[in-house]
């Protein structure tokens, strides 16, 4: 039976440019990992690649129908993104890819009887995760509505601009698309700037009116979320009608050297760790302080999952059994999950002389 904590090589059976600085990419799924790769509208997968002896790993949205299972991705190439950079330039079809299976809280759940009126706020590569709610949710959903907002540099920077003009014209009247320029002008005043808080103010009032969305979808970076979210709190949205995934710039640190943790656990204040995955239980002693249950056990030469190791992915997502910790950073875990003892492993820094962690606890 495949692991669901490993990694398995996938080979790309397409490559496809969606502007001169995004491309999509489509992973070959065999049957015998079918089960294993199956996901939900707005999960990511997280990949890995080495270059160089390093590791490098990413998490990327899936933009496909949960009814087609097709393990379609975007990225957004960037000057220093090592993963862009190496798969728009050296990566061709046939080569393999290290992914891992689809993960991530940022889901949509279909219901045919819904009728919800949806708003999406969403920035740049953002539109990954929505692309695949939209499509799920259009389809199955025959009385809900979805407003899109959408806010690009310029037109020509947006990604997925003919499929979500595709979808407008398969759903007329289930679908308003409204694309925000900030580099340039866009078709009407209201649309012409940054998607930030005086922006959203302005679309609130000029199409919510009259009633409030049922449910918000908002995606993008850290500072468009918080200024999105603060408006819709304002005007009386509710926190669980609000749904949000942060895109995180920050670049995975280095692990502590195996000797530092090694010197910092002959002190009084260290940690017995047990880590059950797949079945099987790894243990390690670690230093309390300042070093991330994550970083200690790379250092112990386990190979558990991670991505961004900047609490935003939940790659790391994890169940404590034993003992507590605290966690620094929180972008992924909602109250009821931190509530039944989820945490993250990447934020986490041991508060007792004993933890158990458990990842099969999903």
């Amino acid at each position: 039976m495949p692991l669901r904590h490993q990694f398995h090589p996938l080979a790309v059976i397409r490559k496809h440019w969606l502007t001169s600085d995004s491309l999509s990419l489509r992973f070959a799924v065999p049957n015998e990992l079918s089960d294993t790769f199956r996901y939900r509208a707005g999960q990511h997968l997280p990949v890995r690649i080495r270059i160089a002896g390093d590791d490098i790993r990413r998490t990327y949205s899936i933009c496909t129908a949960e009814s087609e299972q097709i393990l379609d991705v975007a990225i957004r190439v960037q000057q220093d993104g090592k993963f862009g950079r190496f798969a728009s330039e050296t990566l061709q079809l046939g080569d393999t890819v290290d992914v891992m299976a689809p993960s991530g809280r940022f889901q949509h759940v279909s219901s045919r009887e819904a009728h919800t009126r949806y708003a999406v706020f969403v920035a740049g590569s953002g539109i990954t995760p929505i692309l695949s709610i939209l499509k799920t949710a259009l389809q199955d959903e025959n009385n809900s509505h979805f407003t899109v907002f959408y806010g690009n540099r310029k037109r020509t920077s947006v990604m997925f601009l003919e499929a979500l003009l595709g979808l407008k014209n398969q759903y007329p009247t289930r679908l308003t698309n409204h694309f925000l320029l900030s580099r340039e002008t866009s078709d009407t005043e209201l649309h012409t700037g940054r998607l930030d808080e005086a922006m959203t103010k302005k679309l609130v009032a000029a199409y919510f009116r009259s009633s409030l969305p049922s449910r918000c979808y908002v995606c993008g970076p850290d500072t468009m979320i918080d200024a999105v979210t603060s408006v819709l709190h304002e005007v009386g949205v509710e926190t669980n009608r609000i749904h949000s995934e942060r895109f995180n710039t920050a670049r995975p640190s280095r692990p502590p050297e195996p000797s530092i943790v090694t010197d910092l656990c002959s002190s009084d204040t260290s940690t017995d760790v047990s880590v059950i995955m797949d079945g099987h239980t790894r243990s390690f002693r670690m230093p309390r302080g300042d070093i991330s249950v994550l970083d200690a056990a790379i250092a112990n030469d386990l190979d558990l999952p991670f991505a961004c190791k900047g609490g935003v992915c939940s790659t790391c997502r994890v169940r404590i059994v034993e003992g507590e910790v605290q966690m620094r950073t929180n972008f992924a875990l909602q109250p009821w999950e931190t509530q039944a003892g989820y945490v993250l492993a990447c934020q986490s820094v041991p508060l007792t002389e004993r933890l158990v962690l458990d990842y099969d606890q999903i």
